[in-house]
């Protein structure tokens, strides 16, 4: 019967810690692109206001409107002070009226909080650095 039970425990055991160590990071990963492409693409049909809700001040949003087209170049995660972080890193172009210049690679910066991932920070990624 022991034996029976090691046979059960020993796979399980190996499962749960594999999944936390693997499964995890992936969803999370998941979960900051996808907040990305929604802000993405609401800049891209012009729904802007909808796109606040993915700020955590919504005073930092950029005024982008008009973008053409977008292409994520970048994920990179960690976690500070028990904070998980993201830089998302994503090349834009925007139409030739729109006031941010096209062309150029961006930086989402985003946090973890108790109402899901919200973007920090936005800039380009030659002033981020």
């Amino acid at each position: 019967m022991r034996d029976k039970t090691f046979l059960f425990v020993i796979p399980a055991v190996i499962l749960l810690v594999s999944g936390n160590l693997f499964l995890t990071p992936y969803l999370h990963r998941r979960e900051v692109t996808r907040t990305v492409t929604a802000v993405l693409d609401g800049w891209a049909s012009g729904a802007i206001p909808e796109t606040f809700q993915y700020w955590e001040d919504p005073n930092n949003a950029p005024p982008a409107y008009s973008l053409a087209s977008y292409k994520i170049t970048k994920k990179v995660m960690n976690k500070e002070d028990g904070r998980r972080n993201a830089r998302i890193s994503v090349a834009l172009e925007f139409s030739a009226d729109n006031v941010l210049p096209s062309g150029k690679e961006w930086i989402f910066k985003l946090r973890q909080t108790k109402f899901g991932w919200k973007i920090e920070s936005f800039s380009a990624a030659d002033a981020a650095q």
